[in-house]
């Protein structure tokens, strides 16, 4: 190996290192994602060599460059606030039983040693898991001629998302559930959303804003009817959407007509 090429595996090595920094002042999420593919990393034997054998995008290693160099330069005893600005709900499906997860963005504001506000944006609640697949070096001679073992090696060829906070479906520990998330978080500008289920539990589904009071109190079951047809019934029968204003359904049409009334 020449010097060029040590130098440049050297490099490579200490990208990968750089990614597993403990942070001293922020929380870092992503780096749940980091730490999946380590750990499947091992279980095949192999092990990363570059940053770029994990997700570059999303809650990759892009996020966890950007927080753990915002961690090194934001002064928490000037304090760090962390602005929730959406945060949704959406049903998974776990080991044959449906879950509603809970994710969100949002960014930390903090200031540097000189005083300048500073931000850096995260997402939490889900992390990536790799999809790994043993890769043959020559497809038209997969096996040695000698020994006939596999020629190849074992890659990543995508991912599946990990979903790690999951609400209550009683209205009332759900509530309690939220107010307590939210205890310590700046949720004045934060938009709430009801994701519809997706098959493969990805976040490419229909998803609509609903007020924080119909996150906490509506049932699942109402979630979704307001999520896809504009409306929900509540306990008397009657109809009302997202602001909880009656309306009525004219079939001729097939619209929502608001009553106004509440």
């Amino acid at each position: 190996m020449s010097q060029s090429e040590t130098y440049e595996a050297q490099h490579l090595k200490r990208e990968v290192t750089s990614l597993h920094a403990k942070p001293n002042n922020i929380e870092i999420d992503a780096q749940k994602t980091i730490k999946a593919y380590d750990k499947a990393f091992a279980e095949k034997g192999i092990q990363a060599t570059s940053k770029r054998d994990y997700p570059r995008s999303g809650v990759g290693y892009r996020q966890v460059q950007r927080l753990i160099q915002y961690d090194s330069i934001v002064k928490r005893d000037k304090g760090i606030t962390k602005k929730i600005i959406s945060m949704t709900v959406q049903p998974v499906t776990i080991d044959k039983q449906q879950k509603y997860a809970l994710y969100y963005h949002g960014h930390y504001v903090g200031f540097d040693a000189w005083d300048n506000e500073i931000w850096c944006s995260f997402t939490e609640g889900f992390h990536y898991k790799p999809k790994i697949q043993f890769v043959p070096t020559d497809l038209v001679n997969p096996f040695d001629s000698k020994t006939g073992e596999r020629r190849g090696s074992y890659k990543p060829i995508g991912y599946s998302l990990v979903h790690d906070i999951f609400i209550p479906e009683s209205p009332k520990e759900r509530r309690k559930f939220l107010e307590k998330l939210i205890k310590d978080l700046d949720v004045s500008n934060c938009v709430y959303s009801y994701r519809v289920a997706n098959p493969e539990n990805d976040h490419a589904s229909h998803h609509g804003e609903i007020s924080f009071n119909n996150l906490c109190d509506l049932t699942f079951t109402q979630l979704e009817e307001l999520q896809t047809k504009l409306y929900y019934k509540d306990s008397s029968g009657s109809l009302r959407d997202k602001d909880n204003l009656r309306v009525q359904y004219d079939p001729s049409t097939k619209k929502v007509e608001s009553l106004g009334e509440r």
